[in-house]
Parts: structure tokens; sequence; C-alpha cells
């Protein structure tokens, strides 16, 4: 057999989402990201010097994973300072799910959840 560079992209290109329940709401989706996704999260949080931002965290990465039925974005970058404002249960929900779906560090995961 030879070596299928096609299917291999193809399954590398495959989106996954999983739901997540929020009480008095019902059913959302957590996604896998693209690399384009994940960098986009990771630039958001940084300012113009290259620092991290406070408050930026958990709102730029729900900003680029949750999403509808129909693996629609819910949130957009003018949703943050809304999001921040949020209680931060259900968030934490949905961030945590985030994190293990894309395969973020274990150790930043446990301190979500210990949050």
């Amino acid at each position: 057999m030879s070596f299928n560079k096609q299917a291999l992209f193809k399954a590398l290109q495959a989106s996954h989402k999983v739901p997540v329940e929020i009480a008095g709401f019902g059913t959302v989706y957590v996604k896998s990201l693209s690399i384009a996704e994940q960098e986009a999260h990771e630039l958001s949080q940084l300012d113009d010097e290259g620092n991290m931002k406070k408050g930026t965290m958990f709102s730029s990465l729900l900003v680029q994973a949750v999403v509808d039925k129909d693996g629609n974005k819910v949130f957009d970058e003018s949703d943050i300072p809304m999001l921040n404002e949020c209680k931060a249960g259900p968030l934490t929900k949905l961030f945590i799910e985030a994190k293990k779906l894309n395969s973020f560090a274990e150790d930043d995961i446990e301190q979500a959840e210990k949050n």
C-alpha cells in the first residue's frame, strides 16, 4: 500500500464537535479547531507588545470553539466583553471541553476545573 497524502489531509481536516448542555438554554457544541483558529485564539491573547492580555484566555477560546448544531460559530470577538460578564460555571464547562477536544495542556485543564 502506497502512502496516500490526500487521505491523510482528509483525516487531519475532519472536524469533531461535542454537545454541551447549558442549564436554562439547551445544547451548544464545542468543536475541534483548525491550526488557523488555534493561532487566532493564541494571538488574540497578546497585546501590541506581545504581553498576555488580562481576561482573554477563556473568552477567546470560546469565540473560536463554540458552535451551533450546524457548526456555525455562536460568538465573535465583539462578544468577548459580554462573555467576561457571564457566570464562570457554564463558561468553565465549555472551556474544559474545548481544551480537551483541542489537546491543550493538561495543567490548563486542571486549573480550569479547580476554578
